[in-house]
């Protein structure tokens, strides 16, 4: 939603800004949750408290997934 906002007022966003939106709609953090909850019984109590915490494997791991899409669909576009 942010980043529709950010095209259709044709506002350039600041990195921080850009990768603070990105990792969310990449959708890693869901994506881990339900890997987790796959799993059975290793998805419990303090793994979710875990994933609350913004693990920096999640972090980067958006980080990575984003670059990557960005760069494929610039070749696109």
């Amino acid at each position: 939603m942010v980043e529709a906002k950010w095209f259709h007022g044709k506002y350039i966003p600041t990195i921080e800004e850009y990768m603070d939106v990105a990792q969310i709609s990449i959708g890693v953090p869901l994506f881990t949750i339900f890997s987790f909850m796959a799993m059975g019984e290793m998805a419990n109590k303090e793994v979710f408290d875990w994933l609350r915490q913004d693990p920096k494997i999640v972090r980067a791991s958006s980080n990575i997934i984003r670059i990557m899409d960005n760069l494929a669909s610039h070749k696109l576009q």
